[in-house]
């Protein structure tokens, strides 16, 4: 016999038992150490783990919910320790987590078509979206310290709308430029060193996402 240790579950029992273990920081475990208990597990027992799971979930769900329980029907109200002390919205514990601060970053994506093929590189280990072709990208902003995704590029920010998006703890801001592969090469011999490839626009392999609305924004694929 064992109960599938879910969010409603936890919730319903860190109320029930009034424990305060943070639901970071080991709720889990102490949860499955309280279904351990003889008094517990003689309840799993006589009455069938499927059926208290079962219930304790629609508990969760229906009655015992995140914001507002609704104790006043709740058939364990009688004796639910946090109900006692008033504290049901309490728990169970949530650490807070610190707001992620973004960080701008400008790009700009070469756009190199030649007979009806367009220029991508493949993304190294190590690299976001790793093995995913990509347009060959220029970083505009100012220099990141250790920032290596992409490299710098002195030049003015391109005019019009920048497509947005975002990676980890970055705020991306795309741009993008109609070029050529010398061009590309003389601005950014760094994909020298690059797996670079021209693709028919008909035969495209799996792109980053990103690349894929741009393709899209400028009209180039469907």
């Amino acid at each position: 016999p064992a109960l599938a240790v879910d969010g409603n579950l936890k919730r319903v029992l860190s109320r029930y038992f009034l424990i305060s273990t943070p639901y970071e920081k080991g709720l889990e475990k102490d949860i499955r150490a309280l279904l351990d208990d003889k008094e517990f597990f003689d309840v799993l027992v006589d009455t069938g783990s499927r059926r208290v799971n079962e219930a304790i979930m629609d508990l969760g769900r229906s009655i015992c919910t995140i914001r507002k329980p609704r104790c006043e029907f709740c058939p364990l109200k009688n004796n639910c320790q946090a109900k006692a002390k008033g504290v049901q919205t309490e728990l169970p514990v949530r650490i807070k987590k610190a707001a992620t601060k973004l960080t701008d970053l400008k790009l700009l994506r070469f756009i190199c078509i030649e007979d009806d093929k367009i220029l991508l590189y493949k993304k190294k280990k190590g690299e976001w979206l790793e093995n995913q072709w990509e347009l060959p990208t220029a970083n505009l902003s100012a220099e990141i310290e250790n920032f290596k995704q992409y490299p710098l590029l002195k030049a003015d920010v391109p005019e019009g709308k920048a497509l947005k998006s975002s990676i980890t703890r970055y705020r991306i801001a795309n741009f993008t430029i109609k070029s050529n592969k010398e061009t590309l090469l003389a601005k950014l011999p760094q994909y020298e060193q690059r797996e670079i490839k021209f693709f028919a626009l008909s035969e495209l392999p799996i792109l980053t996402t990103t690349s894929t609305k741009i393709l899209q924004q400028e009209k180039i694929t469907s």
